[in-house]
């Protein structure tokens, strides 16, 4: 009987990797035993909230994500760089659809028949009491000779292939190629990290028959939403991370209107056109500590400060562009 069981990999310098080494032993046990269930379900490092909540006490919970091993995510947390080092469901499955490929094709030995006892009587089927025609072998020579294009009716030369000759084989098709359209996706993604995990989830998701063109519109959506909130890189989701919790599915395309007039881009605090049009793009100081305000308030005060003193450039660019 085949061995259906998943494994995951462990290489042996684990234990003392500086995120591993200082666990408690509660910690280091139930970072293995959700690798191994995340393996086992093929979730590819993703574990929905309620899961993680029975698998790791609160404290634990903190212990593992302070530690930079689990990241929480909408819906409930990703082992981090699970698919940097353990296979993913899609090639889990396409593995295992080859192998079942592989065994009907191979089949299994014919059962023979058990040769009678001394002084026993067997009866014998149809099948195996005909004759058994006897092995030859055989040589065929035959006499090769150039080919005549044969004439049709009406003295042309005909289409068919003269006797013998086979139509050429249909070119084999070529296998569409899984990373099709990972650079573009790659390149709008607010925060570029890791790339060969991302790589991963990127393949995953096409094996689940994710729209790559979906994929790359949500990106560049959450990246304008990043953007216009002012969000910090380190609160922002690594690509892999983002892929593999399905992110895409929460994104709105960015709306395809662009502001023509200052008022615009004045009423949509839209710094990022003001940027391209002013060829330099706003980058906010820190906010000081002692300022209360909101940082998604704060940071939109700072882009419409930025709009109000570039006015008289933005409007002479605006201008020159209608002109042209």
């Amino acid at each position: 009987m085949s061995d259906r069981r998943t494994y995951i990999k462990l290489h042996d310098g684990m234990p003392e990797h500086p995120k591993v080494d200082g666990l408690s032993d509660k910690a280091f046990r139930t970072l293995i035993e959700t690798w191994c269930w995340c393996k086992r379900n093929l979730t590819d490092g993703h574990v929905p909230t309620a899961t993680w909540r029975k698998r790791a006490p609160q404290k634990v919970a903190r212990e593992l994500i302070g530690a930079g091993l689990v990241e929480e995510t909408e819906g409930g947390v990703q082992m981090h760089d699970f698919l940097e080092h353990q296979t993913s469901r899609a090639e889990v499955e396409q593995t295992s659809a080859a192998r079942s490929a592989a065994g009907k094709r191979g089949g299994r030995p014919r059962k023979t028949a058990a040769p009678a006892k001394p002084g026993e009587t067997k009866l014998l089927s149809n099948e195996e009491a005909k004759p058994k025609a006897r092995k030859t072998q055989s040589i065929e020579v035959r006499e090769v000779l150039p080919p005549k294009p044969p004439a049709d009716a009406g003295g042309g030369v005909s289409d068919e292939l003269p006797l013998g000759l086979a139509p050429a084989p249909p070119p084999a098709r070529s296998k569409p190629d899984p990373l099709e359209g990972f650079g573009d996706f790659y390149a709008a993604y607010p925060r570029r990290e890791d790339r060969r995990a991302a790589e991963r989830a990127w393949r995953s998701a096409i094996g689940r028959n994710v729209d790559p063109q979906h994929m790359i519109a949500a990106a560049r959506a959450f990246a304008a939403r990043c953007r216009d909130a002012g969000t910090e890189r380190r609160f922002i989701k690594q690509p892999a991370t983002w892929l593999n919790a399905g992110a895409y599915d929460n994104e709105r395309p960015v709306a395809a209107d662009v502001p023509t007039s200052f008022e615009e881009i004045r009423a949509a605090v839209a710094h990022q056109r003001a940027g391209d049009l002013l060829g330099r793009s706003f980058v906010p100081r820190s906010q000081p500590p002692s300022d209360l305000t909101p940082p998604q308030q704060w940071f939109r005060d700072r882009a419409v400060e930025f709009i109000d003193d570039n006015e008289a450039a933005i409007r002479a660019a605006l201008t020159k562009r209608q002109a042209g």
